[in-house]
Order: structure tokens, then sequence, then C-alpha cells
């Protein structure tokens, strides 16, 4: 009940009209997201991005891509989550205002039956560093769920 009443104060705040039973499947529905494995030729820009901002090898993460993993986001994890907004989104105007920014919509995954998982790389005594997944990661912060992620280890 408590995440309908945010997203129906979050559908509000965005001036949609939805029906009220549409609102209720829609929660229930978001109330078990459903994640798929993130393709990794839709993520080569952001993997490639990654790589330049960390100096890292390109082909050691796309090693690392092969080997990883889903599995929830560990709440200890994700306030220390590098390159993402979702630790200081706190409503679903701040992340539809980022998203307008970076050029993404929060629509698509409101009503996506199975997402791509956010991508975060883990390295030995650094934070995790969100390769992508900025959005769903605001949208799942604002709607108090904890999301299922792709991660990969150097």
């Amino acid at each position: 009940m408590k995440n309908l009443l945010k997203l129906s104060k979050a559908l509000n705040s965005l001036n949609l009209s939805i029906e009220s039973g549409q609102i209720i499947a829609l929660a229930v529905k978001k109330k078990v997201m459903l994640w798929k494995k993130p393709h990794l030729a839709e993520e080569m820009e952001e993997l490639e991005s990654a790589a330049n901002k960390l100096n890292l090898d390109i082909f050691d993460l796309k090693k690392a891509w092969d080997a990883g993993k889903l599995r929830k986001l560990k709440v200890e994890e994700w306030k220390d989550i590098e390159n993402s907004d979702s630790g200081t989104t706190n409503s679903i105007e701040k992340a539809t205002k980022l998203a307008k920014k970076y050029d993404r919509d929060i629509d698509s995954i409101l009503l996506a039956d199975r997402l791509p998982a956010p991508v975060i790389l883990f390295r030995e005594n650094e934070n995790p560093y969100l390769v992508c997944g900025n959005t769903r990661l605001m949208v799942c912060r604002v709607l108090g769920y904890v999301p299922t992620i792709f991660s990969i280890k150097i």
C-alpha cells in the first residue's frame, strides 16, 4: 500500500490521469519489478565511457561483463555508488527533471514489463561505479524498491 500511495502521488504530480484500477495494476506489477541481463551491444557506449573515465582496459570490462551476475543491490552499496544521482534523488519530480536532462524517460520504466538491470562495476578497494541505469535506479529509489543489478567485477 505504501508503494501504491507513492506511485499515485508521483503520477498526480506529473499531471497524469490514470484510473485508480490502472494505478493499482501498475503498482502491483511494479511491486515485483522484473529485470533481465542487459545486452552488451546496447550498453557498449556506456561501457566504453566507464573504461575511459576510470582508465580501464575495455577488453577487461568486456571480460568482466561476460562473468557478470544479476543480484539484488545491497542497501549499504547503494549509498556509495559513484556516477549516479539515485543516492540524492528523493522525489519523482527530481527524478523526472534529471531524466529529461539526460534525455531519458521515466514513463517507459514505469510501464515496462521487464527492464535491463542497471550495471554496476565493483573494483577492489573502490566504491561501486554505475556503468548504466541511472534513471532506473532513481525511479527505484523514489518508489522505495530495491533493484536487481547486473554486477560486474574487476
